[in-house]
This record gives C-alpha cells, structure tokens and sequence, in this order.
C-alpha cells in the first residue's frame, strides 16, 4: 500500500506526534500560541478542536501534508484564539503572521 512512500520507513508514532506540530507551525505561531493557550484556560471551543486533533492523529489516516489535509481545522482555531486576543495583540498577530509568510517564502521557495 505504501510502496513508494515515506509512511513505510516512519513509524506511526513519528506521524502522531509529527501530524500536530506540523499542522501547528503552518497555523501560525500566533494563532497556534493564543490556541494552546485557550486549551490551557479550558476553553470549550478549544477543547473541541483539541479532541479533534487528537483523534485525527491517533486514526493517522494523514500521513504527512497534514498541513493542507486538515486545512479545514483552522478556522476553528482561529474561533477559539479569537476571544484572547485583544486589538494589540491582533496586531502584533497580523505582523507575525506576515512575517512567518516572508520567511516559509524564503526558505522554502513556495509558489505564491
């Protein structure tokens, strides 16, 4: 079934731990932050997500691309964030957001 992939030569549990941190760093470093943070404050919409990931990842039905396979999770990222961050820290949020854009840009050549 995965002849030619690299799902045969990585464990499952490198996809586990790998599938959320990746999909965590192309979220945002803030959004993911504010996130993680409203899961620790027990947000229920946080939690909800949380529980998700969790499940999505055990199942490891996405090996790898989880970035775009689970693109549809962010949004409801975004929702939980949202109430913690105030018009500042929107801001400094926005540019971060850029700059994390300019930066995954450079480094991986990606076609805009």
């Amino acid at each position: 079934m995965y002849r030619n992939s690299l799902a045969r030569i990585r464990p499952y549990w490198f996809w586990v731990a790998g599938s959320p941190v990746a999909w965590l760093a192309m979220l945002g470093v803030p959004i993911a932050a504010a996130w993680l943070w409203a899961t620790q404050r027990l947000r229920p919409e946080a939690l909800a997500l949380a529980v998700v990931i969790a499940i999505s990842a055990l199942l490891g039905f996405t090996k790898a691309e989880t970035e775009r396979i689970w693109l549809p999770y962010a949004p409801l990222a975004c929702v939980a964030a949202a109430p913690l961050l105030r018009d500042r820290d929107l801001r400094a949020a926005l540019a971060l957001l850029a700059a994390q854009a300019v930066v995954i840009e450079a480094c991986f050549a990606t076609i805009w």
